[in-house]
């Protein structure tokens, strides 16, 4: 898996659709393996190959996802799974004997994929909206109140509004995710 970017294991027996949900990952920042034969994604998964979320389709030759995520949850209990499948509603008493997974019915848009695994990577990766007021407690001990300008999956950039004694109102820093190790949602931009 590659370092410094949240890892993504696509599994889909149906090649435009592996094609299409790692193309929009990928675009988004992730790094995407993808495989269409879910024994070699159970191969890779044995070795220990393990991703920051596993996206997985249900129903495919060999392998099918429920069984590929039993298994990474025997290697990961709290790897975070997100179902695929046309027909989820077949799936049901499956999927619930797998907690915590999160699905999404095919076919979906980027919009609805990226909500998904959003969803699915609380903490981890959030694709933030700019104008939200954040508390954000540091590594240093520090805390700081602030406005959010962006975000990537390795840095988060704000303008202070509200700062401890001694530190710049109105002042941009950006700390990268292993700097910060809270952050507290204020207010949300209303539009």
């Amino acid at each position: 898996m590659i370092e410094n970017k949240r890892n993504v294991l696509v599994v889909d027996d149906e090649l435009g659709i592996a094609s299409m949900a790692a193309r929009i990952l990928r675009k988004s920042e992730f790094a995407v393996v993808s495989e269409i034969f879910s024994q070699v994604a159970f191969i890779n998964l044995s070795s220990g190959h393990l991703p920051d979320l596993l996206l997985t389709d249900i129903n495919m030759p060999g392998k099918n996802g429920i069984e590929l995520a039993r298994k990474a949850r025997e290697m990961c209990p709290t790897l975070p799974i997100v179902f695929m499948s046309a027909r989820l509603h077949d799936f049901q008493s499956e999927i619930a004997s797998i907690q915590g997974c999160l699905t999404i019915e095919k076919p979906f848009s980027e919009e609805e994929l990226l909500e998904v695994v959003e969803r699915a990577l609380p903490g981890k990766w959030r694709k933030a909206k700019a104008g939200e007021e954040y508390e954000i407690s540091m590594a240093t001990g520090e805390r700081r109140q602030a406005k959010l300008d962006w975000v990537t999956p390795s840095t988060l950039s704000f303008t202070s509004f509200e700062c401890e004694p001694g530190s710049v109102v109105g002042a941009q820093f950006t700390l990268g995710h292993n700097d910060v190790v809270g952050l507290r949602l204020i207010t949300q931009e209303t539009r």
